[in-house]
């Protein structure tokens, strides 16, 4: 995990940079918390979608963000 993005005070997505099989750059994902078996602590972040999910998500622009 990257980045978080808070909307209202509460995390509403996740910045990561998937394994190099999803291509270069970062991706933005929805959060996804304790209800989908992630645990606080846990050296991983696992997000909840498919390969094929993952790989259709277009790479982060930051610049959206400034």
């Amino acid at each position: 995990m990257s980045d978080l993005i808070l909307s209202d005070g509460q995390v509403s997505a996740v910045v990561v940079q998937p394994a190099n099989a999803f291509g270069a750059g970062y991706r933005a994902f929805s959060y996804q918390d304790y209800g989908t078996g992630w645990t606080a602590g846990s050296a991983n972040y696992d997000i909840p979608y498919t390969e094929q999910q993952a790989a259709e998500v277009v790479e982060f622009d930051y610049n959206r963000l400034e």
